[in-house]
């Protein structure tokens, strides 16, 4: 029983540590659609228009469209 309901506190902490990571970088996800099987999330655009904010290009370091 101590084995499960340690199970679960891990379980419960990384996905409350991984939603947290998701808020921080600006991801629009809830936490029912992170814990699905397959989820897409976009960085809200810094104007808050709604699409998906540019991604640099780590090899140039210049902006994919």
């Amino acid at each position: 029983m101590i084995v499960a309901i340690g199970m679960a506190v891990v379980w419960a902490g990384y996905y409350v540590g991984l939603y947290g990571y998701c808020m921080v970088q600006g991801y629009d996800v809830t936490f029912g659609s992170l814990m699905g099987t397959s989820w897409t999330a976009a960085p809200q655009s810094p104007g808050g228009s709604g699409q998906a904010a540019p991604v640099p290009d780590p090899g140039t370091g210049t902006y994919l469209a």
